[in-house]
């Protein structure tokens, strides 16, 4: 993996400052969930930047891509976060765990824990025993199912391992419907001097260059998504104050990966199939022809992949295509 200190041009600023929580930020928040419920009927309480109606094999696959393209930077933040642990880690909370990679990656970077898994998906909390299954960590990841969007997940997860030194909270708190209801409920888990770790997506990923396509095609895809509001969120720093938490860092986490990256090909066919499956119909007749081009098979007479999917497409053939995309990382303490 390749990484680069870019600006995130996203990202959020000001954590770590200590300032009280203002009445406008915690109605930002407010706000925020009841848009984003509106919006999605109701919010998913799981791992993902948006998940669809469609084919949920396909989800899976992108989300369990995206945590590979992103291991590397997900251990380096775990490192960052045990220099604030005071104590050895013996439970951990991973609320919205999608397929379990993040889980088994916090099993593995704190070896005397075990960790709760959280997600109101069977399936997901199949995979997640899955992955930490192929991971040797099996016997320490425990999937326990429950739903962010209704009280009770955290506690569920205390529940099940102990009394949580850190709870780690990826790519899911903007999808819940009321994320100052479930950061309080943190809080009341974490032990005194235990952890929060939340991971956003600063805006959707970056993966067409230019000349793919009509003239603009990457950058009117990225702009369909944002204009849905896919992984919209506002600066958590203020609702994990409100919370009762004490902010200790936020960090910018910016990806690139290159071309020469196997997985980038796939990523770039999962992401984009996730859009054209969600957003088709707000797109222009060209820029769907020319998305269905680049995600057509390219050589039916393969058969299936390995992964189930239809087989190597158009876009994976290419050889230009570079990743870019960031996050930001808050880390706070129970006082």
């Amino acid at each position: 993996m390749t990484h680069r200190d870019e600006t995130t041009g996203a990202g959020p600023t000001g954590a770590g400052t200590g300032r009280p929580p203002s009445a406008h930020a915690r109605a930002h928040v407010h706000g925020h969930a009841q848009a984003h419920a509106h919006a999605h009927g109701r919010s998913r309480g799981a791992v993902g930047e948006h998940r669809p109606a469609g084919d949920p094999e396909a989800h899976a696959r992108l989300l369990d891509l995206d945590a590979r393209l992103h291991a590397d930077g997900a251990a380096a933040l775990l490192d960052a976060v045990a220099a604030h642990l005071d104590a050895p880690v013996r439970a951990v909370v991973d609320l919205g765990a999608g397929t379990g990679r993040g889980a088994a990656a916090l099993a593995a970077r704190f070896p005397t824990a075990h960790v709760a898994a959280v997600d109101r998906d069977a399936a997901m909390l199949a995979r997640t025993a899955a992955s930490a299954a192929e991971a040797g960590v099996g016997d320490r990841v425990v999937p326990v199912a429950a739903d962010l969007d209704a009280p009770g997940g955290p506690a569920a997860a205390a529940a099940a391992v102990g009394t949580p030194d850190l709870v780690h909270v990826a790519l899911a708190l903007h999808e819940v419907a009321d994320p100052a209801r479930l950061l309080r409920e943190v809080h009341d888990v974490l032990r005194p001097g235990g952890l929060l770790v939340v991971v956003e997506p600063d805006g959707p990923p970056d993966v067409l260059p230019d000349g793919v396509g009509p003239a603009g095609l990457g950058a009117r895809l990225r702009a369909a998504t944002v204009d849905a509001g896919w992984a919209a969120h506002p600066d958590w720093h203020d609702a994990i104050v409100a919370a009762g938490l004490e902010p200790l860092d936020q960090r910018p986490w910016p990806l690139v990966r290159e071309p020469a990256d196997a997985l980038v090909g796939r990523y770039a066919h999962a992401w984009l199939g996730h859009v054209r499956d969600a957003l088709g119909d707000r797109l222009e007749d060209a820029d769907r022809a020319a998305l269905d081009h680049l995600l057509a098979v390219a050589d039916p007479s393969r058969g299936p992949a390995p992964d189930g999917s239809a087989g190597p497409s158009v876009l994976e053939h290419r050889d230009d295509l570079v990743l870019r995309t960031s996050r930001t990382a808050w880390t706070a303490r129970r006082p």
